[in-house]
């Protein structure tokens, strides 16, 4: 009943406790007062403060000041002003080369002509070509490296952007589910604080023991604990959301829950092998091996070059190939796991289900005992608790393929986790207003 999709958020701030006994309000209620009066005014909530956030909001919000995202525009930005400068360059050594090669015409004619001798000139205009040339093979190297490095960055690019949006809404669904559990756990509070009641009646009148009375109160106890620690975790993972999407965190920021349409596992309609070629990880693999083999092929051009300098090429060209031999299985078993646990979760769905209406036909049977004196209240009233508790399970079963669906979803627009980080839900990566 109380299985829970890991949305695995990192442990980043530490949210004090907001809750004090009764005896230690009343032993600061005087001195609370007078700062009260001394300040003039109670401590408000930023104007620019948002009151309530949406899961469409939170991903925005995610999205537009998002470090990552930011640094890696700057570096495609830079890296395609360094390749137009060295475009540029090359055309001007090309031209230069052109201007060599017309002058030795020229020279070679005036010889022809006059009889002048331009042997001198000329070969120092040919060593001058074979010069440039050789800088124009370099250069063409550089921009061959640099035009590849651009593609991958824009594929990280595209990678980072998915893996945002689906960690931010992992996030503001684990945070929903959260608030789920605490109203469970207030529930089963409050319905354990009935019960205390009824035994200290029959503890008073003597009809249980005291063992039986502080075995009861113990229990509200450990359930005032629970909604203790559960409120600071929902406070801490809140604020750490808040941080995530550069918005100011404050106590009074509520959570907008979406709006749930009949559940179904999203079928796989783009087959395996598409999706592992058009995933970002994929792309940018192939691209890493396109320039290992460019680099090979320079390198056994080179009459200069030797053994060992071809061996390296061709150890780095075999490199990449592993690589992508070893990502293909990787993302293959992603892909079928991710479906295979949309198929799953959905008929843990239906399974919740069947145990909700089981637990309110079990409610409607207590009714009937309870009208005409066959059964205590209080035994309806724990049967209720169990339909709430189903009703919990239930909203949680869904929030589960919610968040398996979100997974498919960025899927086919090419974000494939690998094994062992499928289903992992992070926070977004941080970044300063």
């Amino acid at each position: 009943m109380k299985r829970f999709f890991a949305a695995g958020m990192a442990v980043l701030l530490a949210v004090s406790g907001f809750t004090m006994s009764a005896s230690a309000e009343e032993e600061q209620a005087d001195g609370q007062e007078e700062e009260t009066q001394a300040d003039g005014q109670e401590e408000e909530t930023p104007e620019d403060a948002i009151e309530s956030l949406s899961i469409e909001e939170a991903v925005d919000y995610a999205l537009e000041d998002n470090s990552s995202l930011i640094l890696l525009n700057y570096r495609i930005d830079n890296i395609r002003s360094q390749l137009e400068g060295a475009e540029d360059d090359y055309g001007d050594m090309e031209d230069d080369i052109e201007d060599l090669e017309d002058q030795m015409d020229d020279l070679r004619d005036l010889q022809n002509e006059t009889g002048e001798r331009t042997f001198q000139t000329r070969l120092e205009l040919q060593n001058q070509i074979e010069t440039l040339e050789d800088n124009l093979e370099e250069l063409e190297d550089s921009i061959k490296q640099m035009d590849s490095n651009e593609i991958q960055l824009r594929y990280d690019r595209e990678e980072a952007h998915k893996s945002v949006e689906l960690s931010t809404k992992s996030a503001f669904v684990q945070l929903l589910m959260q608030e789920d559990q605490m109203e469970m756990t207030e529930a089963s509070l409050n319905n354990e604080e009935k019960q205390v009641s009824n035994v200290e009646r029959q503890y008073e009148l003597g009809t249980v023991s005291r063992n039986e009375y502080e075995t009861a109160q113990r229990e509200v106890r450990r359930l005032e604990d629970d909604l203790y620690e559960a409120r600071s975790q929902y406070d801490h993972d809140l604020a750490i959301l808040a941080l995530d999407i550069c918005i100011i965190y404050h106590e009074d920021l509520s959570l907008e829950e979406p709006k749930i349409d009949e559940l179904q596992p999203i079928e796989q309609e783009t087959d395996t092998e598409t999706l592992i070629e058009n995933s970002f990880s994929m792309q940018n693999a192939k691209e890493a091996l396109e320039l290992a083999e460019y680099d090979r092929g320079q390198v056994y051009d080179d009459e200069d070059a030797t053994r060992f300098e071809k061996e390296q090429a061709d150890i780095a060209v075999e490199t990449e190939e592993e690589n992508i031999t070893q990502l293909r299985n990787d993302l293959t078993s992603s892909i079928e796991e991710t479906f295979d646990e949309a198929t799953t979760q959905y008929q843990a769905i239906l399974q919740a289900q069947d145990e909700l209406d089981y637990a309110k036909k079990d409610v409607r049977n207590l009714r009937v005992q309870a009208d005409i004196g066959v059964i205590p209240e209080s035994e309806y009233e724990l049967a209720g608790l169990q339909v709430e508790q189903a009703e919990q399970q239930l909203a949680s079963e869904r929030w589960n393929l919610v968040l398996v669906n979100q997974q498919i979803e960025v899927m086919q627009d090419g974000l494939v986790q690998q094994s062992g980080s499928a289903g992992q839900g992070t926070g977004s990566d941080s970044s300063q207003q």
